[in-house]
């Protein structure tokens, strides 16, 4: 038996593997968000894909894995790839790797559906297949330069108009910067210590802009 979680296995309670992991079964993990987001601006042709999964075999068997891809766009191409064995009550990562045609400048944003279904064999010449089930992924492809600009600020000299909704800490930071000498810097969560900011150990929302 296949079994799909849409959750990655590091976000599953112990409840829920309770209930997910009753009997000797093949679980499936996405470790990629099932809508992709790519900004095509300046990338080469042809665009590159790979979707992580994390296999849990928990049969008795050891089993191989082989993938493909299909969309009913025709400028992808979707390799046929065997991805190896996973061994009897055995966990591993599998990626998938695929291509796009680069679709040039984009005046406005599409959005594609393509399918990646993995198989399981129960040996190493792939013939005798064991299961297999098929994920679905949404695809939006934008170009940033044809994006309209709202604001742009550097923070070189002030503020620029930002300001502190309740945040811990906020104000410019030199520390990250990618651009010029000052960034924006927004904590919402902090502990005070004499002379020090500490990051609160139960909530992390630090944000640089």
């Amino acid at each position: 038996m296949v079994v799909i979680s849409n959750k990655r296995y590091d976000e599953i309670t112990d409840a829920e593997k309770a209930t997910l992991f009753k009997e000797r079964e093949l679980h499936l993990f996405l470790y990629s968000d099932p809508y992709i987001f790519m900004d095509v601006y300046g990338l080469a042709d042809p665009l590159t894909f790979s979707i992580p999964l994390l296999v849990w075999n928990s049969e008795n068997i050891d089993l191989y894995f082989k993938v493909k891809g299909s969309s009913s766009v025709a400028d992808y191409n979707f390799p046929e790839t065997q991805l190896g064995k996973v061994g009897d009550n055995s966990k591993a990562f599998l990626n998938y790797t695929f291509t796009r045609t680069h679709p040039g400048t984009l005046p406005s944003p599409i959005t594609e559906t393509i399918n990646i279904t993995v198989k399981a064999y129960t040996d190493s010449s792939y013939t005798n297949l064991y299961g297999e089930e098929t994920l679905q992924f949404t695809v939006e492809l934008f170009d940033r330069s044809q994006g309209t600009i709202f604001d742009v600020d550097d923070f070189e000299t002030d503020l620029e108009g930002w300001n502190n909704n309740g945040y811990g800490r906020f104000g410019r930071s030199g520390f990250t910067s990618l651009v010029g000498s000052y960034s924006l810097y927004a904590a919402i969560y902090y502990n005070a210590i004499p002379a020090w900011w500490v990051p609160d150990p139960e909530v992390k929302a630090g944000i640089y802009i």
